[in-house]
């Protein structure tokens, strides 16, 4: 039987080693390019969920939006993400903090401390008025507009560029948004 003192040394080295794979998975290649810069003040407001890859808070939504404002003070952006699900309104809150010294192209979002995923904004076009949002592991995708009505053009466009990265762009979900 292994004594108090040993069993803590194999604890700690598990935890070690599961940290340090942690670090590893977390510091991968994501295989993909993030966008060089993002002016933070022009991203800012409203953007529609034009398509996007399913997740626990975005199935079965329709009149989905995402509301971006700076917080000037704590250095964060507000994300207020809703939706229309089964007949009712519902929104979740997030921070954004920028990940890349400033560039505001890779996000650290976080819903509740201490847990955060990390985004990279990896299509964005000139006229900031649509964007594409991305996960390193290809589980998180969002194709945003700044109209419920966006280009379908720029969109398919958008989910080319996606297959193309290895993203499944068959699983997409489309919310309707004719919504007030």
């Amino acid at each position: 039987m292994l004594s108090l003192s040993e069993r803590s040394n194999r604890l700690s080295i598990a935890i070690l080693v599961l940290w340090i794979s942690s670090c590893f998975a977390a510091c991968s290649d994501k295989g993909f390019d993030q966008v060089p810069e993002v002016d933070q003040k022009r991203f800012m407001g409203t953007w529609y969920e034009v398509a996007a890859l399913p997740t626990s808070f975005n199935k079965g939504c329709s009149c989905s939006k995402m509301d971006l404002q700076a917080d000037d003070g704590d250095g964060y952006v507000k994300m207020i993400y809703s939706c229309i699900k089964k007949e009712k309104q519902g929104a979740v809150l997030a921070k954004i903090y920028s990940a890349d010294n400033g560039s505001f192209s890779r996000w650290r979002l976080q819903y509740f401390w201490p847990f955060r995923n990390t985004l990279y904004v990896i299509a964005l076009d000139s006229s900031y008025t649509h964007a594409m949002v991305a996960g390193p592991d290809r589980d998180f995708l969002q194709i945003l507009s700044r109209s419920s009505l966006p280009d379908q053009t720029v969109t398919s466009d958008y989910i080319s560029k996606a297959g193309s990265l290895g993203f499944n762009t068959d699983a997409l979900v489309f919310p309707e948004q004719k919504c007030n």
